[in-house]
């Protein structure tokens, strides 16, 4: 069951304002909930409207019952990794494991296209 959703005009207005509209996506299976993106544009980092997403993300998973919030992000990436620690996440000893199917990933040249 998905919770949330990333507002489905962000592409259209995105094109417009050169910017990525604050959004988070996640979802709650009736075991755990999970994170799966959070976007703020670098022009608006630091505001606060990081921690308020987040926290409406949290808001909604309690409501259906969540116990326990996941979420990933990439070995190396510590400046995501500390924001997650300031709104309260903390690294867990797990091993993560995925697989890559090519035939579906889009490939992207030097020019973005």
């Amino acid at each position: 069951m998905t919770v949330f959703r990333p507002n489905p005009l962000r592409k259209e207005a995105e094109s417009l304002t050169q910017n990525t509209l604050p959004t988070i996506e996640g979802s709650y299976d009736g075991h755990r909930g999970w994170i799966y993106s959070l976007a703020v544009s670098p022009n608006l980092q630091r505001s606060g409207i990081g921690t308020a997403l987040i926290n409406h993300a949290e808001a909604a998973l309690k409501a259906q019952g969540c116990m326990k919030i996941n979420l990933q992000i990439m070995k190396g990436n510590e400046k995501v990794q500390a924001f997650y620690e300031t709104v309260g996440y903390s690294v867990e000893e797990h091993v993560s494991m995925g697989k890559q199917i090519p035939s579906n990933i889009i490939k992207v040249d030097a020019d973005g296209r």
